[in-house]
């Protein structure tokens, strides 16, 4: 069995205390720290902490315990370290360091994966309490919870939170997908061992001014494919599970379903595939960017300064999107069969399911008719070549701050599905005499 990793975010351990031995209480205090600090226990101001501690330690076989004396020294050692603990023990009072511990908590919380059991005292917990139920910290509910330090069953209290999370697949999957993800950024890149830096900006990058360039995003495409390949050779176990009921929760089977298909760049990119809004409509419609990631790339030579949009309506309580389905006389029947995936109706009428509404703070879907598609043309700054890309610097009526973009594999069947729908492949239809007898000869190959 795998251990796991415990790490102690706690101003009392004692590392001043002990003499006998070199030691930073800056940086990292592994096992055999911990267990040299246990030899002598009077060193030990703080005695739940010390019993804590001894527990883990006396179950080596199933933790590996480390720790820091301050959390900001933890949020240094991760930057320049690679170094991700399973569980992370985080104690509420920092004593006199000036710590804003609510801040780190969050901190903690948004750039880690752990699972976070907040140490502190009785008297502090209810304090404690209220802090967490703040909205701020409600998506992090599922791995966050409080261990009373002045408890005799502090240990037993974490173990049961790590046997429950231990339920979830994140928690379950984690340590595997993080050994064999960092196996295959090594296999990635010595694969790539012996090209320059220069000679790989030269060799994908595309011109820019007289120089080669890539966008950070399109660097991490070109190599997420390569560790996506090597992460699938080394993970060969198929997962299954007795049939359950699905999640109830419509935000939350969002959410999840969100995470699956889209991602958030944050550059000035315009790229095929984002989803972005109008400054000056306050109706909550989206756009999809349709045009080609191609064209983009050197935008008023190739595209001549037009890119292609495509409207998203917000179905929730939208008055237009309703009155436009009466219009074209959609009928209530044909949502009874269900929308299986972003390509499966043959109408051009379909859904993009769970896009992240940050004013309304909820996951929403946007309903799309592949024929309104339109073209906005942007005229060419000054001073800016015609093989520039496209840039949201340019596209000022649209923004793309806070923006999702479709990730693969749904990317390009999606685009693919809205062009053929633009305009189809019409021809006239076959009589009806021919089809009845064309039917006919179909069945006959069945006898």
């Amino acid at each position: 069995m795998t251990r796991q990793s415990i790490c102690i975010l706690d101003d009392k351990i004692p590392v001043s205390k002990f003499t006998d031995i070199e030691a930073d209480d800056t940086s990292l205090i592994d096992k055999n720290l911990f267990n040299h600090y246990l030899k002598n226990e009077e060193e030990w101001d703080d005695v739940d902490l010390m019993n804590f501690s001894k527990v883990i330690c006396e179950n080596n076989d199933k933790y590996i315990i480390s720790g820091f004396t301050h959390h900001e020294m933890f949020f240094s050692y991760i930057e320049d370290n690679i170094y991700s603990p399973d569980i992370v023990v985080f104690d509420w009072d920092m004593g006199d360091s000036g710590t804003n511990s609510e801040e780190n908590l969050l901190h903690l919380l948004k750039n880690t994966f752990s699972l976070v059991a907040v140490f502190t005292s009785a008297d502090q917990d209810g304090e404690v309490k209220m802090i967490i139920d703040k909205q701020e910290f409600k998506e992090y509910k599922h791995n966050l919870f409080l261990v009373k330090k002045d408890e005799d069953n502090a240990f037993k209290t974490l173990k049961e939170a790590i046997d429950e999370k231990m339920k979830h697949f994140s928690f379950l999957k984690s340590k595997e997908l993080k050994k064999n993800t960092l196996h295959a950024l090594d296999s990635t890149l010595a694969n790539l061992g012996t090209v320059s830096f220069d000679q790989f900006v030269s060799l994908f990058g595309h011109n820019n001014g007289g120089t080669k360039e890539i966008y950070g995003i399109d660097y991490c495409e070109i190599m997420m494919e390569k560790i996506r390949s090597a992460l699938m050779s080394k993970v060969n176990e198929n997962l299954s599970t007795t049939i359950v009921d699905d999640i109830r929760d419509a935000n939350l089977l969002r959410k999840i379903w969100n995470f699956r298909l889209y991602n958030n760049p944050h550059d000035d990119i315009v790229r095929k595939g984002d989803i972005i809004y109008n400054v000056h409509n306050k109706d909550g419609m989206l756009y999809l960017v349709i045009s080609s990631d191609c064209h983009l790339k050197e935008f008023w030579e190739k595209n001549l300064g037009y890119i292609m949009l495509l409207p998203l309506h917000q179905i929730k309580d939208n008055t237009y999107i309703s009155r436009l389905l009466q219009q074209i006389q959609v009928k209530n029947t044909k949502f009874d069969s269900l929308i299986a995936s972003l390509t499966s109706p043959r109408d051009g009428i379909s859904v993009l399911p769970g896009i992240y509404n940050h004013k309304e703070r909820e996951y929403s879907d946007y309903l799309f008719i592949t024929k309104s598609v339109f073209s906005e043309f942007i005229q060419l700054p000054n001073g800016v070549s015609p093989k520039s890309p496209l840039k949201y610097s340019h596209f000022t009526d649209y923004m793309g701050d806070n923006r999702t973009r479709v990730s693969e594999p749904f990317l390009t069947p999606l685009i693919q599905y809205i062009v053929d729908n633009i305009t189809g492949y019409g021809v006239s239809d076959f009589s009806n005499h021919l089809r009845l007898t064309i039917k006919e000869n179909l069945k006959s190959l069945l006898k």
